[in-house]
């Protein structure tokens, strides 16, 4: 019953077994949900149904590698960066225990000192903490950030004392598949996704201006007249109608996502999916799907995060602080201690 929910919602791979209904049980001897009559199971109660039973299968099998993390709106509030603090406390729990920790971000920005700059301060207060800490080489090699979806990959490393990052070279990260990709397609594909948003932009009576970059096109809708006006029915009809457009295009082979974010939509090529598949590869352990967990708050058919899932568990947070909230539940799941209680 709970999975056929599930899955049509859009959930795709189930990785692991899940204690759905050991979980069911004690959630309605904590609420009586299952009693109700007239209201059926609610999508906010299936996500809280799902996160408590991924993080306690981990409690009976804490076979856990690797966690990725989405940014706006997961580790940090949107259009924020990540600052020392419990979050950060967290993270260097999870390295501490040889789990590799990973940002995984639509943010796109090419190798180069403005680049370096600009993810070093999203997750500025990591590398203080990590600093502070003066943890070792081996737990600093334990954090990743994979940048644009899945088109950049930076890494943590000491140098001169310093914790900083480093941009690793698309050869020796990025899967065959991936570097096959073409840089003329890309560009082509972009431009087109580019006319469609403002296609439809402009359809829904919003004043754009398309942004460019290397891997993504995007646009931050604005209505002069309206400033207060709610944006997120018309960005999800933009996102939509977009992605109809886009999936018509049988010319181009090129993967990509489209999804909105609190003001804007983008176009990325490639996904979180490759980005995490990729990433699995490169660290050489033979980690299995099974192995690895999502943290986003994007999974809904207009979001970028469900992409995950085809390459790794997922845990669905609502905010920066359930994000914390879950990471100690699943810290002491790995302990061996259940978490329902």
């Amino acid at each position: 019953c709970f999975i056929c929910l599930y899955e049509k919602k859009g959930i795709g791979r189930v990785h692991r077994c899940f204690p759905l209904v050991r979980t069911a049980a004690f959630l309605h001897s904590q609420t009586g949900f299952l009693d109700r009559r007239k209201v059926p199971v609610t999508p906010h109660e299936m996500r809280i149904l799902f996160n408590t039973a991924e993080i306690e299968q981990f409690s009976a099998d804490p076979s856990l590698q690797l966690i990725t993390f989405d940014g706006d709106g997961t580790l940090y509030d949107d259009g924020h960066c990540l600052k020392t603090g419990e979050m950060t406390g967290l993270l260097c729990a999870f390295m501490a225990r040889g789990i590799t920790v990973a940002l995984a971000t639509a943010a796109g920005y090419p190798a180069g000192s403005k680049g370096l700059l600009r993810y070093t301060q999203r997750v500025e207060g990591l590398l203080k903490d990590l600093q502070a800490r003066n943890a070792p080489d081996d737990v600093l090699r334990r954090f990743y950030i994979i940048g644009g979806e899945c088109n950049y990959l930076l890494r943590c490393v000491r140098k001169c004392e310093n914790v900083v990052l480093e941009y690793v070279d698309d050869k020796e990260w990025k899967t065959e598949d991936m570097l096959a990709w073409d840089k003329e397609e890309i560009k082509s594909f972009l431009e087109k996704a580019r006319d469609s948003l403002v296609l439809h932009a402009n359809r829904l009576k919003f004043s754009v201006t398309p942004l460019m970059k290397e891997y993504a096109v995007g646009i931050a809708p604005k209505r002069p007249d309206f400033p207060t006006l709610s944006y997120g029915p018309a960005l999800n009809e933009i996102t939509l109608c977009v992605r109809e457009d886009l999936s018509k295009l049988s010319a181009y082979k090129i993967p990509f996502c489209i999804f909105k974010g609190r003001t804007d939509v983008f176009v990325d090529i490639g996904d979180k999916g490759y980005g995490i598949r990729a990433l699995r590869e490169f660290l050489g352990k033979g980690i299995a799907c099974s192995e690895c967990i999502h943290v986003g708050d994007q999974f809904s058919n207009t979001g970028n995060d469900a992409a995950a899932r085809e390459q790794s568990l997922s845990l669905w947070t609502g905010s920066p602080e359930e994000t914390i909230q879950l990471s100690q539940r699943l810290l002491r799941a790995l302990d061996g201690h259940t978490t329902l209680v």
